[in-house]
């Protein structure tokens, strides 16, 4: 990934991180961080859609 794009690098280990290793394994229960978490999944969801908007056209 890391080779594709640094920054998405980065957003999905950020995700992977909050949202599956402090709030699931850790039990972190924060709306922050909750929060947090799903805007860098999101960030990652626009990045696919936007390289699937350009690989359609």
């Amino acid at each position: 990934m890391s080779r594709i794009d640094k920054t998405l690098l980065s957003n999905f280990t950020g995700a992977y991180e909050i949202l599956h290793l402090h709030m699931g394994y850790q039990g972190i229960q924060t709306a922050d961080t909750a929060s947090l978490g799903l805007k860098k999944a999101e960030k990652i969801i626009d990045w696919v859609e936007t390289r699937l908007e350009k690989k359609n056209q």
